[in-house]
């Protein structure tokens, strides 16, 4: 039988084991917690970061898209590319002038591109019609309308993407599908966290009908709410904007939106891209069109 005493001793001793194991899992929870408290603000800080960045992306993106030099080039005919911004009455006097070229050879091309001409359908027909040269000329560009007369002249307009991929040999440059876009009555919203403006617009004569503003947090205050409640305010006050500018957009007819892509993805009509909040909301924004010009290097 075990004496009382040692019974007693061994109780306390397990006792005191208990205890050294119950600091070491508080010390491993605390260790925990903060781990989680660190990636928990980290993760806010992201999410705040990368909010940021989509909106500093959507306005200079106009900036951004004439960066892109081809390098596809023969290297015995480097060129410099340069882009001449155009009105849209200036965009309407080259369209008319190229409708009125015609060619009893039919080989006139016209090219209609959104994203890369590979994807045209036909392409190697249409790597057939035009000389290599001609084709890497064309293949470094995004969105354009391209036309060409190989032995004579190129015409290369950068514009917003309102167009299907498509490319024509004919003996007349297919002019229609530009024209008859800029002709139709359109309406556009130029959306941003916060405020957007909402224009009607045909031929390049633009109109303001609505403009949508509302609070929208850009920046945390010092003192002010924690990042991750500050988060989700900002949040619901851009959700509140959207719900607004979606009630003035709903009865709106061909309509097209500009801006932040997030918000314009939540929202009826065709996304064409960013635009920068900066400039004026005319129909140079609106458009984007810009000839772009080929020239020896000196």
């Amino acid at each position: 039988m075990e004496l009382p005493w040692r019974k007693y001793n061994k109780i306390k001793e397990r006792k005191s084991e208990l205890k050294e194991e119950l600091r070491e899992v508080k010390e491993q929870r605390d260790r925990y917690q903060e781990q989680f408290k660190s990636e928990k603000e980290r993760r806010s800080k992201l999410s705040a970061q990368k909010q940021e960045a989509e909106e500093k992306l959507n306005k200079l993106q106009d900036k951004l898209e004439t960066a892109n030099i081809s390098n596809k080039t023969e290297k015995t005919e480097k060129t410099q590319l340069k882009d001449i911004k155009l009105s849209v009455e200036q965009t309407k006097n080259i369209l008319d002038k190229l409708s009125t070229i015609s060619s009893h050879k039919k080989d006139l091309v016209s090219v209609y591109s959104t994203g890369g001409v590979e994807d045209l359908k036909d392409f190697k027909g249409f790597k057939n019609t035009l000389s290599s040269q001609k084709i890497s000329q064309i293949t470094s560009e995004r969105t354009q309308i391209f036309f060409t007369d190989e032995k004579a002249f190129d015409i290369t307009l950068r514009t917003r993407p309102f167009f299907s991929d498509s490319w024509s040999l004919d003996n007349s440059f297919n002019v229609k599908k530009v024209d008859e876009f800029i002709q139709e009555k359109k309406h556009w919203a130029l959306v941003s966290a916060g405020e957007t403006t909402i224009l009607s617009e045909k031929a390049g004569n633009t109109e303001k009908i609505d403009e949508v503003n509302t609070r929208v947090e850009n920046k945390q205050k010092k003192g002010g709410y924690s990042q991750d409640r500050f988060e989700r305010k900002r949040q619901e006050q851009i959700q509140q904007h959207e719900d607004k500018v979606e009630e003035k957009l709903e009865d709106l007819t061909n309509l097209k939106l500009l801006g932040n892509k997030k918000i314009c993805k939540e929202l009826p009509g065709e996304y064409l891209g960013g635009f920068d909040s900066s400039r004026n909301k005319d129909a140079q924004t609106l458009y984007k069109f810009r000839l772009r010009k080929t020239k020896p290097k000196t």
